[in-house]
């Protein structure tokens, strides 16, 4: 090994060491947990707002079904730490999609 490549190899050694020893210090091992990375997170966050649009559709679509006579859906609390309610999620966008030509 050269000595130029001697400083870049021992910076990557202990980049590599440093993320080992973070995942493994977040994984768990030593309680039994599950690493979750950020991306997988973020996943799970989409899926849980998922839920609720759909669970809020349903609920609004039930009120109709059985003569809610408009009212609107009940608000479920988000368990927010007292932020309030949570109101339903719209994933429609708030402006028309431009889609470049």
């Amino acid at each position: 090994m050269t000595e130029e490549a001697i400083a870049p190899f021992t910076r990557q050694v202990a980049l590599h060491a440093n993320i080992f020893t973070q995942v493994f210090l977040q994984s768990g091992v030593l309680d039994g947990t599950e690493y979750v990375s950020n991306w997988r997170e973020r996943l799970r966050q989409i899926k849980m707002i998922k839920e609720r649009a759909l669970a809020a559709q349903q609920t609004s679509g039930d009120h109709q079904v059985n003569g809610g006579g408009g009212s609107k859906a009940p608000v479920e609390s988000g368990g927010g730490g007292g932020r309030g309610p949570t109101p339903p999620c719209d994933l429609r966008p708030s402006r028309p999609i431009h889609h470049p030509e």
